[in-house]
């Protein structure tokens, strides 16, 4: 590897905007391939050194990009970045095929990360064929499966690592990479802008990680396929008969990260998902989560996928209290109000002197529907956030109203509610001033929250919810329980209501 390129690359103010400098990079990467045998380590990691100092260089240039569209060298810069990266992809690829000589076996850590290097030039020069307004060419659909299969095969597909130095604290998948590329081709029908394509590949950097692949089918949990035997990507399912290639894609979590997006631009905050230029006019971001609530109600419409059905309920009702603080105040043990978690079966809170009993009209495991009078019904709004403890249910749980229908000839409202945890807690919040200061300050008053667990045991569902104006993007706070000091930072905002608001967090520490 040529030690001068890199200390180029590696120097302040790095640019590949210079086609002679592009030329000299992809040289280098062909010529890798071309190493006699046999290889050694230290030359698989000198191409790692070249890929850290390559990507944030490429990231800068892309302001530059952006900012010039049709200009001549621009588009030469995007013919150069999608032959670096189809080079690059198939060097990768080569490496791996190579393996005998430098890889310790199939579980080698190394050749994971080798293979995950594949996988995202794979898909970047998917996204640099769009930018140049070309199709995806049918033969990278084989060579994409077959990176996968191996990967699932050799059992480090869904192993999480962390690909570039500049961004290690986030972590990623082979499986989140694959599908990254698959649903990028998903989602540009050829009507997405160049910055709509730029913030989509971010958003589902972030979102596909929490998506799955099964070799079994389900009609209510999978709305497209892949076969990985095709040269063909995502497609909608039909009733062809399943064959040994086939994955199916579970994207249990795209409503709500469609619902987080919604509420991050609400909130006058462009989502941005990650490794995403923070240029794009919020109207780019408006007009993208257009074409992604579209995508989402074509898979539900085409294929057999379809929401849960409900449970009709007669003759049983439930106890509610409306509104976040009230909700909150109903969760709290009155013995112990301080206590942050408390999963002693003796502690549920007794009915709450604000809560009112309603009729149960239907259930499912993710919704209750409840009728009421029409004068109460009417005071509900849609976004309210509400405590629920269904007859013969010991604990309260969460939800938050979605739908409401008057039914005027019975003089009743139908009010649809969807559940956000079947355990909520009350927990208490203290801001740090500093995200490095040893202790909260002790001046700011703490924040009364409440702590939604998901559904997802490796707790990537979880949720904060706090009072309507009580935070910040990226404040830190202290939270507090039996056993343990967690130190915790807010991401994005997931939902908001009249008089409250849900936040993804990060736990960064505990003590």
């Amino acid at each position: 590897m040529n030690a001068g390129l890199l200390s180029a690359l590696a120097s302040g103010g790095a640019s590949v905007q210079n086609r002679e400098q592009r030329a000299q990079i992809i040289a280098a990467l062909k010529a890798f391939s071309d190493l006699p045998a046999p290889l050694s380590v230290q030359q698989v990691r000198e191409l790692f050194s070249l890929e850290n100092a390559l990507y944030p260089v490429i990231q800068a240039d892309k302001a530059w990009f952006f900012a010039s569209p049709g200009r001549v060298e621009a588009v030469q810069f995007s013919r150069d970045l999608h032959v670096l990266h189809s080079v690059t992809a198939k060097a990768l690829r080569q490496l791996i095929e190579r393996r005998g000589e430098w890889s310790t076996g199939d579980a080698d850590p190394l050749l994971h990360h080798v293979m995950a290097f594949a996988l995202f030039h794979h898909g970047a020069s998917i996204k640099w064929c769009f930018y140049r307004h070309e199709p995806v060419k049918p033969t990278l659909w084989p060579d994409l499966h077959a990176l996968y299969r191996f990967a699932e095969r050799a059992g480090m597909a869904t192993v999480a690592l962390s690909l570039f130095e500049q961004e290690r604290d986030q972590q990623t998948t082979i499986l989140a990479l694959y599908l990254r590329a698959l649903l990028l081709e998903v989602l540009n029908t050829g009507s997405l802008t160049m910055p709509q394509i730029e913030i989509a590949d971010g958003w589902l950097a972030e979102w596909c990680p929490e998506y799955a692949l099964d070799e079994t089918y389900a009609p209510r949990s999978h709305a497209m396929v892949v076969d990985l035997d095709a040269m063909a990507g995502l497609q909608l399912v039909t009733g062809s008969a399943p064959r040994a290639g086939f994955r199916y894609l579970r994207l249990d979590g795209l409503k709500a990260q469609i619902d987080a997006v919604k509420a991050q631009l609400r909130s006058g905050q462009p989502y941005h998902g990650r490794s995403t230029a923070r240029h794009f006019a919020v109207e780019e971001h408006v007009a993208l989560l257009g074409a992604a609530e579209r995508l989402y109600t074509t898979i539900l419409q085409a294929s057999a996928s379809r929401i849960e059905e409900r449970t009709p309920v007669s003759g049983r009702t439930a106890d509610l209290v409306i509104g976040f603080k009230l909700s909150r105040q109903a969760l709290t043990p009155p013995a112990a109000p301080s206590i942050a978690f408390s999963f002693d079966e003796s502690a549920a809170p007794p009915l709450a002197e604000d809560a009112s009993r309603w009729r149960l009209h239907d259930l499912s495991s993710k919704g209750i529907g409840l009728t009421v009078d029409r004068s109460t019904g009417e005071k509900t709004a849609v976004g309210e956030f509400i405590a629920i403890r269904v007859d013969g249910f010991q604990h309260w749980m969460a939800g938050v109203a979605v739908r409401k229908v008057t039914q005027r000839a019975l003089g009743e409202t139908l009010v649809g509610i969807e559940l956000l945890s079947y355990r909520p807690l009350p927990v208490v919040l203290h801001r740090y001033n500093h995200p490095r200061d040893a202790e909260p300050d002790p001046n700011t008053a703490p924040v009364d929250a409440i702590y939604l667990p998901g559904r997802d045991p490796e707790g990537k569902a979880d949720i904060l919810a706090l009072p309507a104006g009580d935070f910040g993007l990226k404040n830190v706070f202290k939270l507090s329980t039996r056993d343990t000091n967690f130190r915790v930072r807010i991401n994005r905002v997931l939902r908001k209501g009249r008089d409250w608001i849900g936040l993804r967090f990060e736990v960064i520490g505990k003590k």
